[in-house]
């Protein structure tokens, strides 16, 4: 019973604090197909003390102590990212009064590689397990070794393929309407003024070609989301929730214009680089 308390009041207050986690990725990748993963979180100081007191809730008897960085929880996530992926490296770290880790991971194969591209995946484990639609929302990858390699992001696929899907669709858009009224524009501003995510791929050496709509050198921006600079533009967040896509490419395009967004709309990113 303590256990289902903890988990009901944990959705409630996610809501309201998934906005203070700002998450960046980084695969680097090198031409036999191995490669490390930097990854940088930022937690606010409100969500930090929520999670404190959350992990203690309901059992004075606890000698567990919540810790953002925790080692042992980061060598596990390293085996959820897939066969032979291994925790390097990490230390605690903190700026502007947010509190975080870097965790520097190795692979030897990208692809048996597997990342979750929900941010809320990063909240520390003491919270309960991520249900089985985050766990589909895996990025995966295929690889060829030569001159040049080539490289293949592909995105998880969101999006039904039955007659039900605009359904659905249309139900899931209609309860976010529901829910994102609760709250005014000053609310909605610090919630999710610290919300940042962006995932990028490096490679080592020069891309000779690629379909990847953000590139930087030999770097591709897979998706970057501000949602500080979407919050300040009122009037572009009202005419996203009018828009009602079909699918989630049509979903993917409405999103990259809005401000503080970049998102690759193609349903695989391929870069080839020697």
């Amino acid at each position: 019973m303590r256990n289902l308390i903890k988990t009901f009041i944990f959705f409630i207050v996610m809501f309201t604090l998934s906005g203070c986690i700002e998450v960046n990725i980084k695969v680097n990748v090198n031409n036999d197909g191995s490669g490390t993963i930097d990854e940088k979180v930022f937690f606010s100081k409100q969500l930090v003390e929520m999670l404190s007191s959350f992990g203690s809730m309901g059992d004075s008897t606890s000698d567990q102590k919540f810790e953002l960085f925790n080692e042992k929880e980061l060598k596990a996530n390293a085996l959820k990212m897939g066969n032979g992926v291994t925790f390097i490296s990490g230390k605690k770290i903190s700026e502007n009064g947010k509190q975080g880790y870097l965790a520097l991971y190795s692979f030897n194969d990208i692809t048996k590689l597997k990342l979750n591209e929900d941010p809320g995946n990063k909240v520390p484990a003491n919270t309960p397990e991520q249900n089985d639609e985050s766990k589909n929302d895996n990025i995966t990858f295929a690889f060829s070794k030569g001159e040049p390699a080539e490289l293949i992001v592909r995105f998880p696929k969101k999006m039904k393929t039955s007659e039900n899907a605009g359904e659905s669709r249309e139900v899931k858009v209609t309860n976010d309407t529901t829910n994102s009224n609760l709250f005014n524009m000053d609310q909605l501003k610090a919630i999710f003024k610290d919300f940042k995510v962006k995932y990028e791929i490096s490679v080592n050496g020069k891309i000779t070609e690629t379909n990847a709509e953000y590139r930087n050198g030999n770097s591709v921006t897979l998706f970057e989301m501000d949602f500080s600079k979407l919050i300040e533009n009122p009037e572009e967040l009202k005419k996203f929730k009018s828009e009602k896509p079909k699918s989630f490419q049509e979903t993917k395009d409405l999103l990259k214009q809005l401000p503080g967004f970049k998102i690759d709309t193609n349903e695989e990113v391929i870069i080839k680089f020697k």
